[in-house]
């Protein structure tokens, strides 16, 4: 049951919001807010609830995750192929890596939001050597983050649909021939 509670403190009223997590002992969790507004949006938007179903993990920063899912790779190997990666690709991941972690991410791993995956999209779309490199960095954090999904860090892939698309393969205008022609 999620709830909102006034307190009052030094620094004035703020609004509590009480709602239940796995990611607890006590199986419950709050953030505050400075208003009864902020509060109640993030309970009637659903936030409380996205939150409520991830588990406790030692992943609290981006580069936790990171560095966990270079782990799985090397261990484990992905979802998607059930064995380990071979060193080339490892390689070729910690490279990734490297320019994930060089970005400045302005919230921990949990509180990411879409917005905030195509600010990063943006920043490696100038910062990488070419829009391909910075395409297959994106696809791997992309991949980040649906381990840590599957593995109960955060709640939902919020990467799911930010891609990069791939440069036109056209150097030049289409001309269409005229009926002359």
């Amino acid at each position: 049951m999620t709830d909102i509670r006034k307190r009052n403190g030094k620094k004035g009223a703020t609004y509590q919001v009480r709602y239940p997590s796995r990611a607890t002992k006590s199986g419950y969790a709050y953030v505050t807010f400075a208003t009864r507004k902020e509060a109640v949006a993030f309970v009637e938007g659903g936030q409380a609830r996205a939150q409520r179903n991830t588990t406790a993990t030692s992943v609290k920063k981006v580069d936790q995750a990171i560095e966990k899912w270079l782990d799985i790779c090397e261990n484990e190997g992905t979802s998607k192929t059930g064995e380990p990666v071979t060193q080339y690709t490892l390689k070729t991941y910690k490279r990734r890596a490297e320019i994930m972690k060089s970005y400045d991410w302005p919230k921990d791993f949990r509180e990411l939001t879409s917005p905030d995956i195509v600010d990063f999209k943006s920043w490696l779309i100038k910062n990488c050597a070419s829009r391909d490199q910075a395409r297959k960095v994106l696809s791997s954090f992309c991949s980040v983050v649906k381990e840590m999904e599957l593995r109960g860090a955060i709640a939902a892939n919020v990467a799911a649909s930010v891609t990069i698309s791939a440069k036109s393969r056209y150097d030049q205008p289409i001309v269409i021939p005229t009926p002359g022609d």
